[in-house]
């Protein structure tokens, strides 16, 4: 998926950041900045990579969004300042991807 945000005299707007799938297929993602035009925003995006929604967010600089919820149709969404957002009955399912064997996390030591 690729999707061109455009640019101007400051230079290349800010792309997306998180993202998660819904059961169709779909792309929601968080993108966009105060800065440029358009804003903030969560984007829902075809398979294709058609934007088919756009929702505005009242804060600046979105950082990623999941899903959940007890009917998996809840969606979160994080910011840089710290604000945390929960939307509910956002009337789509998402897709929750479980890999096929856990994975096993290991401390890293420099």
């Amino acid at each position: 998926m690729l999707h061109v945000f455009g640019e101007d005299f400051r230079g290349a707007h800010r792309g997306l950041d998180g993202m998660c799938p819904d059961t169709e297929g779909n792309i929601i993602a968080c993108g966009g900045w105060r800065q440029a035009v358009p804003g903030p925003m969560v984007y829902v995006f075809s398979p294709t990579g058609r934007v088919l929604e756009t929702h505005p967010v009242p804060v600046n600089w979105l950082t990623n969004c999941a899903s959940g919820g007890r009917g998996l149709d809840t969606l979160y969404v994080t910011t840089h300042g710290g604000h945390f957002f929960r939307i509910n009955n956002t009337g789509r399912r998402w897709s929750v991807l479980f890999p096929r064997k856990p994975y096993r996390f290991r401390e890293c030591s420099s």
